[in-house]
């Protein structure tokens, strides 16, 4: 019966682009502290129900709170994607998800890295010292930083979207929530699956493919693969080629060992190399007459308009184009021990990426200003816990999380620029920032929950986090010229931090019925303090923690006798110190500020028949 399910969906989206959302620079480059999103998506023919004979859905169990548990029964706002809903829409990249996640939204900016906001709030692209307050988790293992969200989605069980604080069980920096990607697990047969799909419109090609691999009765083997190769949908007269082309080869091996009735042991390792050649970004307005457009000083060719053209030139690029090359490691150990009732877990991992980027950063035919970077990011980490059983009047989860980073950028800022209105020189010659980061963090956290009765359980959560940070900020002159002066040059200046913060959670859960549940919850989380490598002066460099505080009331209700469900969830968040970025035309300034976000979110599944399940969602925020 599946198979013929499956034989309903014979189309995909066709492109997976669209001009109108298109990032639009040098008009705003400031965050949006305040984003009002709503979404509706229709999927017809998911695989997600159970046949019967009325229709109904299938359960969907999450692991938001580190153990299995049904989405409905869970007092959180969680948005799931199923790993057939990412093939049958061809998503390949995290880029792409909030076209199925009402209240995410995720834009790309100019150096390839993604702003990530939940209901309106978020960590802002610029600085990649930023810790960020959406976190990204793979597999379990804390994956926090801006570039690591370039990472290619193939061979996913699901992606669970979790909204609102989540720092109790999930960690220090996952103040406004967190993303989960769950990959699929090694099988007991031999299978394998490959699948090519090919974009009409733009020529980009996708395969993926997996092979489960048993070794007897012990051990188990799943490899899998992704390939992508995208030939842009921008085009750039300056070069003559369509942009961004994006080259992106990953494979991931995963091996489960069973070395008891009591002892599992999972072995991850995935490496991926990514080259994206040129951007789509142009200049849309130019209201000062002096970068874009008739009478223009800097390129009176080009026409300020957001379409599908554009004319760009870097000279130190891959043809004229803005070039951006990364390669990355990631290893896991993950051990789970059944002691008795209780269940002991260790997770250690390790990542590590290298990025070299050449950025046309004046967007326009001339080479004015060009900007390159060349980082190179290394972690360890490792999280124990001990979760107990269900089915007692109180039941826990208790751990300790330890993780270290070192993180090194060199960035080069060369500018040509002719003689400007109002600046008494020309702005010429180039300077390189040096800078490096240890970062070493410890947490304790526990959870625990108490059952009234079987209708009614409160849940008490805390967490502790020590963190330090040192760094080393300098600015050298690597090439004279006039005016070189406005981009200031220090020494290697020493640079540290260390900070403590208490966060936590509670939420009381009551059983209306038993198909409908109301949650009221309110939780404390705190993201990383510390410096920015895009300082004009170290004195400039440190900001301050960012704390948020959501409280939050919900609903999740089964209807129809289990064909429909219904979910609402009415939130409060408040932030203070909220660390936002904005561009000042040669970098990004770093600040703090309070900032909200209060709205409303509804979501839910109605499965019409076996055949066609209809899905909505919405959510605003002011």
């Amino acid at each position: 019966m599946q198979g013929d399910i499956e034989q309903l969906i014979n189309e995909k989206i066709g492109s997976r682009f669209d001009n109108d959302n298109k990032w639009v620079i040098l008009k705003s480059l400031k965050y949006k502290m305040a984003i009002t999103k709503g979404m509706l998506a229709v999927a017809c023919g998911l695989p997600s129900f159970a046949l019967a004979e009325s229709p109904a859905l299938e359960e969907i169990i999450v692991t938001a709170q580190k153990r299995e548990q049904n989405v409905q029964e869970t007092p959180l706002s969680i948005g799931v994607v199923g790993g057939e809903r990412l093939e049958q829409f061809s998503i390949r990249t995290t880029d792409d998800l909030d076209n199925f996640v009402p209240g995410l939204v995720i834009q790309e900016a100019p150096q390839n890295l993604s702003s990530i906001t939940i209901r309106g709030v978020g960590t802002a692209a610029g600085s990649e010292t930023f810790d960020q307050s959406v976190s990204l988790f793979i597999d379990g293992v804390f994956a926090g930083r801006q570039r690591e969200f370039q990472t290619s989605l193939f061979d996913i069980e699901r992606i669970e979207v979790i909204k609102g604080t989540q720092n109790t069980l999930l960690g220090k920096n996952t103040s406004l929530g967190a993303i989960s990607l769950v990959t699929k697990k090694p099988g007991y047969e031999y299978a394998a699956n490959i699948e090519t799909n090919y974009e009409l419109e733009h020529d980009g090609v996708g395969s993926s493919g997996a092979v489960d691999i048993p070794m007897g009765d012990l051990i188990r083997t799943r490899v899998a693969f992704n390939i992508i190769d995208d030939s842009g949908y921008v085009a750039n007269h300056a070069t003559g080629r369509r942009v961004p082309q994006r080259d992106q080869n990953t494979m991931r091996i995963t091996s489960i060992f069973e070395a008891s009735d009591d002892v599992e042991v999972e072995f991850m390792f995935q490496y991926d190399e990514l080259e994206i050649i040129g951007d789509p970004f142009q200049v849309s307005r130019d209201t000062t007459g002096l970068v874009a457009g008739a009478g223009a000083i800097l390129d009176p060719t080009t026409v300020p308009k957001l379409d599908d053209n554009k004319s760009s030139f870097v000279a130190l690029g891959d043809g004229g184009e803005s070039t951006d090359r990364q390669n990355s490691h990631r290893g896991a150990i993950n051990v789970n021990w059944e002691m008795g009732e209780y269940a002991l877990t260790s997770i250690s991992a390790w990542s590590n990426y290298t990025n070299d980027r050449i950025i046309d950063s004046d967007f326009v035919a001339g080479d004015f200003l060009i900007t390159t970077y060349d980082t190179d990011f290394q972690q360890l980490s490792q999280e124990f816990r001990i979760t107990s059983p269900l089915g007692e009047n109180f039941d826990f989860i208790a751990g300790a999380f330890y993780l270290k980073s070192d993180y090194t950028n060199i960035n080069l800022i060369d500018a040509n620029f002719p003689l400007l209105p109002r600046i008494p020189v020309p702005i010429q010659g180039a300077t390189t920032k040096i800078y490096t980061q240890e970062t070493d963090s410890v947490s304790i956290f526990g959870q625990g929950t108490y059952h009234f009765d079987e209708s009614m359980r409160l849940t008490l959560g805390a967490r502790w986090t020590d963190e330090g940070k040192d760094a080393e900020y300098a600015s050298v002159l690597t090439r004279e010229g006039p005016g070189v002066f406005l981009i200031p040059r220090f020494d290697a200046t020493p640079l540290s931090r260390r900070e403590e913060a208490f966060d936590g959670s509670w939420n009381v859960q009551w059983d209306w019925d038993e198909d409908t549940m109301i949650y009221l919850s309110w939780a404390q989380g705190t993201k990383s303090g510390g410096f920015t490598d895009q300082a004009s002066l170290p004195i400039e460099a440190e900001y301050e923690d960012e704390i948020a505080r959501t409280k939050e009331l919900g609903m999740k209700a089964t209807l129809l006798d289990g064909a429909a469900t219904l979910n609402l969830a009415i939130f409060d968040i408040d932030i203070r110190d909220f660390q936002v970025v904005t561009f000042n035309g040669l970098g990004f300034d770093v600040d703090t500020v309070p900032a909200s976000s209060r709205g409303i979110e509804l979501d839910g599944f109605v499965a019409l028949s076996p055949q066609l399940i209809l899905r909505g969602g919405l959510t605003y925020s002011r």
